[in-house]
């Protein structure tokens, strides 16, 4: 499973009070073909403070489970991975509250221990990292997120100046405009921007402006996981009133 999909698979909706079934396709999108769904994820109720989310590979195997609390769906409890093709594990935690708490360690595709970290209330005490022989190596973060150009507050003024031109542009409209635009793009391996959506709209003009502020972004630093880039989607809401 391409790792950018552990920074969606908490978002998608579930219900608490009855264990359910979700097909997904590919890209993690629900669809309601089970014939032709990649993965399938069940909601498993606990307790009214926690949830077991587990996704399967449609032949019923499973690849990724974690415990959140249905109140604010936060990881609260064990978070396990598999990898997708040789079904070894590849990852297990534990989260309090959603903050990484106790034991929390990466496997290579051989089985081998790749990290070895311990956290306390998502503090980070201690941490060793392997190679694929199973050697100390030069410790390394297990996950970092894009940067954009200059950082974020060089992210801010990009979007400002951008939204400063399009209140000219679109005077008449934005004097109307009132609510929350929210758009969903993808920060690619290279740093590109790609699949850009308007998830949430105010008005359909303001939306196809909305969208090419965000085509238009130059080249992030891509996110890592494990220290190799990785996809990373990004979730942007943008107020007018």
């Amino acid at each position: 499973m391409k790792y950018f999909l552990l920074l969606i698979l908490s978002c998608i909706l579930f219900t608490a009070h009855a264990q359910k079934r979700t097909y997904l396709d590919k890209k993690l999108n629900p669809t309601a073909d089970s014939l032709t769904a990649r993965y399938y994820l069940v909601t498993k109720p606990v307790n009214e403070d926690q949830v077991i989310k587990q996704m399967f590979l449609r032949s019923g195997r499973l690849i990724s489970e974690e415990a959140l609390n249905p109140r604010n769906n936060t990881r609260n409890g064990i978070w396990n991975e598999w990898n997708e093709a040789t079904g070894k594990r590849r990852l297990e935690a534990n989260y309090k509250s959603g903050k990484l708490n106790g034991s929390f360690r990466t496997y290579f595709k051989n089985g081998k221990v790749r990290r070895e970290d311990l956290y306390k209330r998502g503090k980070l005490i201690s941490g060793k990292c392997f190679t694929k022989t199973g050697k100390d190596t030069t410790y390394y973060a297990f996950e970092t997120p894009p940067v954009f150009p200059g950082g974020n507050q060089e992210f801010f003024t990009y979007l400002k100046t951008n939204l400063k031109k399009l209140a000219k542009k679109e005077a008449y409209i934005m004097k109307k405009a009132s609510g929350r635009t929210v758009v969903k793009f993808m920060v690619e391996r290279d740093g590109s921007v790609s699949d850009a959506k308007i998830i949430k709209s105010v008005n359909k003009r303001l939306d196809n402006e909305v969208l090419k502020i965000v085509k238009q972004m130059p080249r992030w630093e891509p996110g890592k996981q494990e220290g190799v880039a990785v996809k990373v989607l990004f979730t942007l809401p943008i107020r007018f009133n």
